[in-house]
Parts: structure tokens; sequence; C-alpha cells
């Protein structure tokens, strides 16, 4: 018996675990000469746990999962990272097909998800990074798409964050060792 092995699915919502995520990447990152990782959070679900409690949240998680699983094909896979954080791997994508695919997820969470008889519309913020023949190692690419996914948030209202477009100077420090 192993107790050091991660599981590979979130037990909330049946998507692949974070665990599942740095491997997947690690591997596409070996195999694949173009890749985008988007990163997402749903927002607006302190409110839901406040108003409405924890088990309609996680309702409201499950239905959001199933929604990204019929979005997924072979070169797509989604997994629950924490809360209501959720990352894709999309391989053989450039920029078009990201900005496709983000838009579909923010279409699927807008048009609102059923949660006990009700319509549920919701929001999310996301941040994204496109991969080129990258060499580098996944925990960079893990940093640099949380990020992406935080200026999101704090500085433009949930839009799409591309990292790859961001000014590589912030506050006077120079982020160019995260430039891919």
């Amino acid at each position: 018996r192993n107790e050091n092995v991660f599981p590979q699915f979130d037990a909330l919502t049946n998507l692949y675990s974070y665990a599942k995520y740095v491997t997947d990447l690690e591997k596409a990152i070996a195999c694949e000469e173009n890749l985008a990782i988007l990163q997402i959070q749903v927002e607006g679900f302190n409110t839901f746990n406040l108003i409405y409690g924890l088990d309609y949240s996680n309702e409201l998680l499950r239905l959001i999962a199933l929604q990204f699983i019929y979005m997924m094909d072979m070169d797509k896979a989604v997994y629950r990272l924490e809360g209501e954080r959720f990352v894709f791997i999309l391989k053989k994508a450039g920029r078009e097909e990201l900005l496709q695919f983000e838009q579909q997820v923010r279409c699927v969470l807008d048009t609102g998800i059923m949660v006990e008889e009700e319509m549920t519309s919701l929001k999310m913020a996301s941040g994204a990074i496109l991969l080129e023949n990258y060499q580098g190692d996944s925990s960079s690419v893990r940093g640099q798409v949380s990020y992406a996914l935080n200026h999101s948030i704090h500085k433009h209202q949930g839009r799409l964050v591309i990292f790859n477009d961001e000014v590589q100077t912030s506050r006077g420090v120079d982020l160019a060792l995260m430039k891919v």
C-alpha cells in the first residue's frame, strides 16, 4: 500500500484532479508542439454558500463539471483545482482555438446551470498561456497561467488574460524570467 499516491480524480466532481493535471501537463509539454492552458475561476461561490448553503454549491460544482465534460474531445482535458477553479489543457491549440474555447466555456456558464429547478447564470474570470515548442518545466507554466488568472480577477474584471500578451514588466519588476 502506497500512502503517497495522489488521487487522479476529484471526489466531488469526478473531474481529473490537480495531481493528474501536473502529470498530464508534463506529458503534454514533452509531446505537443502547440498547447494552450486555460484556467478559470467561477465567480460568486461565497455568495452561493452563504445564501443557499454548501449542499447547493456542491451540486452546482458537480453540474458545472458535467457541462465541462460534455465539451471535451481527444485534444482537451478538464481538471478541478481547488474550490471553484478549473483548468483545461488544449492540445494542438493556438490562439484562435484558445479564444474560441474560452468563449464556449464562458457561454455555458453565462447561459446558466439548472440547479434545484432554478437556472443559475454564472460569471467567470480566465487566464491562459500559449505554448509553442516549449522546452521548460511544467511548474513555470502552472505559475504563469495562475498569474494570468489572478490578473484577470484583480485587474481585468474577469476578461481573458493571456500570459504571453502581458507586459513583461510590472511595477518595475522585470518579469523576463517568466517569459515564454
